[in-house]
């Protein structure tokens, strides 16, 4: 089941967020850094083979490398760039029914792939979208039975947009899909908001 409050949160935030960018986003993204981090935090909506899995909160920290940058040349006929996309994400769930005496789930997950970006020429915003595979892991082996075992491994892909408050610090909203290759079927929908930061020119 869906946490409404969770939602109602995010989405607050999130509108909060942008209303603000009007009044306080002037910059441009660096183009000409390389390296990018950031952190996120969403709430992670969860289906399929997760009935004793609550739903809950995940924390992301993510970078990356800029392959191809649409200042030297087109890429497909766009002004973007094209970067390699690394994740490491965790989540701490509750179990319900609990499992030998266990009532939460640690888990964690590896995800990379690609990411491609644009600039927009009127606003300092910049939406993307991303997509890889990841790997699925919990820390406790008492949760390797049916439905309560986390771990896996599949695809994921996602959109978001970053305003742009510095230079190199821009902060927006994300949502990101998953889905399991494997038996246990189950697939995932993070919503929330992240901080990126490219690193300072010379």
């Amino acid at each position: 089941m869906i946490d409404a409050r969770a939602l109602r949160l995010l989405a607050a935030t999130a509108l909060c967020l942008l209303a603000s960018c009007h009044v306080l986003g002037e910059k441009r993204a660096v183009r000409e850094s390389r390296e990018y981090g950031g952190l996120g935090m969403s709430w992670d909506f969860r289906s399929g083979k997760s009935e004793p899995v609550e739903e809950g909160p995940a924390y992301h920290v993510h970078g990356g490398y800029v392959l191809f940058d649409g200042d030297d040349e087109k890429l497909f006929g766009l002004d973007a760039r094209a970067s390699v996309d690394l994740e490491v994400g965790f989540s701490r769930f509750d179990l319900d029914p609990p499992l030998a005496l266990e009532d939460e789930a640690d888990v964690w997950r590896f995800a990379g792939g690609g990411r491609l970006e644009w600039d927009l020429e009127d606003l300092p915003l910049t939406p993307y979208l991303r997509g890889g595979f990841y790997v699925r892991s919990h820390t406790d082996e008492k949760l390797d039975v049916g439905a309560y075992d986390q771990d896996g491994r599949g695809i994921y892909a996602g959109v978001g947009c970053l305003w742009w408050y510095e230079e190199n610090l821009a902060v927006g909203p994300f949502v990101t899909f998953t889905r399991d290759v494997n038996t246990n079927n189950l697939r995932e929908t993070f919503l929330g908001l992240s901080v990126m930061i490219r690193a300072p020119r010379d």
